[in-house]
């Protein structure tokens, strides 16, 4: 509802004498029921020259002699029939409001080449009023301010087109513009390390972190995955250079035969003496692990 108990200025004072004068279009409205039409003709008695009322919903429910929540649904029906527009604004601490005929309100917008587009909507939902949009000033024209319903013409201002944001460079892409004479495998790998920092305990700056690890020359232990391609890696050259039988390899594993009386040495990639006791058996078997990733 567009006025609930808002202060405004009181309506003339009752006339026991008057006579009201209706477009037949509403008094042949379909949708308008019978307490609609007496409201807009209680209305319609005390609106000023311009062709508005400023009596409240309380005093129209005194008028009326109903309730105000019933006064409100009203005039919220007769607007979206097309027939009335409540203009309101603040002043101050105190909000005002404004109940036009829509035909009058309408007048005083082209008159005044000014536009309010929520009154326009209106009028395009209602469908039956007589109303012609097109007599409309276009949408160049000043628009109305105050709670989108102002009297007040606004300055013509211009507004600067938006410019595209910029595109956002990635980490990687930071770290290789500042540090040109790192191998992009360096960045990439202190990256990487500070992700799986990041696992551990959250960094503030991820940026930062990479930026103080490459300056400082900070020491990366390859990962878990890294280890075990690795130690896969190895596994296979060991059996390619050294096809024994006592030697075997599987999916992820290498295994060292050491006779029926000793356990086989199982080692599994990814551990973390691997290597030692890869180069540890060769050794026993009298050969030398000259291996390079």
């Amino acid at each position: 509802m567009k006025n609930d108990n808002i202060p405004q200025e009181k309506a003339p004072t009752e006339n026991n004498s008057y006579y009201v004068v209706a477009e037949s279009q509403i008094l042949e409205d379909s949708r308008l029921t019978d307490e609609l039409l007496v409201t807009f003709l209680h209305l319609s008695n005390f609106l000023k020259k311009d062709g508005y009322a400023t009596c409240s919903d309380e005093w129209l429910s005194e008028r009326r002699r109903c309730k105000i929540r019933n006064i409100q649904y009203h005039l919220e029906a007769l607007e979206k029939a097309g027939y009335l527009w409540r203009e309101t604004w603040k002043e101050g601490m105190y909000w005002k409001r404004r109940i036009w005929l829509s035909s009058k309100y309408a007048q005083y917008l082209i008159e005044n080449q000014l536009e309010d587009e929520k009154f326009k909507k209106c009028l395009r939902d209602a469908k039956n009023c007589v109303i012609e949009l097109q007599n409309f000033a276009p949408s160049t024209s000043k628009k109305l301010q105050h709670n989108n319903k102002s009297t007040k013409q606004k300055k013509k201002t211009t507004t600067p087109s938006p410019k595209a944001p910029a595109k956002s460079l990635s980490l990687f892409e930071k770290m290789k513009k500042i540090f040109k004479e790192l191998p992009q495998e360096r960045i990439q790998a202190a990256i990487k390390a500070c992700e799986e920092a990041h696992q551990r305990k959250p960094i503030d700056s991820k940026e930062a972190w990479v930026r103080k690890a490459l300056e400082e020359n900070w020491k990366f232990q390859p990962s878990v995955e890294e280890k075990k391609g690795k130690h896969e890696q190895l596994a296979k050259w060991i059996v390619k250079n050294f096809p024994r039988a006592d030697i075997v390899d599987g999916y992820n594993y290498l295994e060292f035969i050491n006779g029926s009386n000793a356990e086989p040495v199982h080692l599994i990639f990814g551990q973390k003496d691997f290597e030692e006791k890869c180069e540890k058996e060769l050794k026993r078997r009298g050969l030398d692990l000259l291996f390079q990733a």
